[in-house]
């Protein structure tokens, strides 16, 4: 991880629980408190609204080398209305609020590491809510592709349509285009 230690590394190994989960899992529903903070080392992890009608609204995809939790619930601990799922066999690592919370104050390099990874992921969700709201369908089509060209390839089309927000009839034009 760029900007730690070996030291670091190591230390972080013994506190994140590794995990190798079958596609389909779901590591936190509608209802629940997610207690885990996560990070993707293989694999694609898929989190999404469900409404009443029983539709799957997607919020994000998160691949390979990402961090990702339900952040309504990570941190002030209470229910959360995402559901997380894998999308692919994948190695998953957690670590828990108050583990991340001990070793942070121990540890500065971590600390700081943990609030550029913060930065980050808030960049990338104001940068994806500017999108949806700026942006034609056509242009996220081609930002996503731009980002994440194997996204295609490893998630039903539906789930990118729902993510980009546009029916699958519109991505399949887009596509086609």
């Amino acid at each position: 991880m760029a900007g730690l230690s070996a030291a670091d590394e190591q230390e972080i190994a013994l506190v994140f629980k590794k995990q190798i989960l079958e596609k389909g899992t779901i590591l936190f529903d509608v209802g629940e408190t997610c207690r885990q903070i996560y990070f993707v080392e293989r694999g694609l992890v898929r989190s999404y609204y469900s409404l009443q009608n029983g539709k799957e609204i997607t919020a994000w995809f998160s691949p390979e080398q990402s961090f990702f939790t339900a952040i309504d619930t990570f941190y002030k601990q209470k229910p959360t209305n995402l559901t997380s799922e894998l999308v692919e066999d994948s190695e998953i690592y957690s670590i828990t609020f108050s583990q991340l919370d001990e070793m942070l104050n121990k540890n500065h390099a971590m600390a700081k590491f943990a609030f550029h990874t913060i930065l980050d992921v808030t960049q990338k969700k104001s940068e994806y809510t500017f999108n949806l709201k700026f942006q034609t369908a056509q242009e996220r089509y081609e930002a996503l592709l731009a980002e994440y060209p194997q996204i295609f390839q490893r998630v039903q089309l539906k789930h990118i349509a729902s993510f980009l927000g546009i029916t699958p009839e519109t991505l399949s034009r887009l596509r086609a285009i």
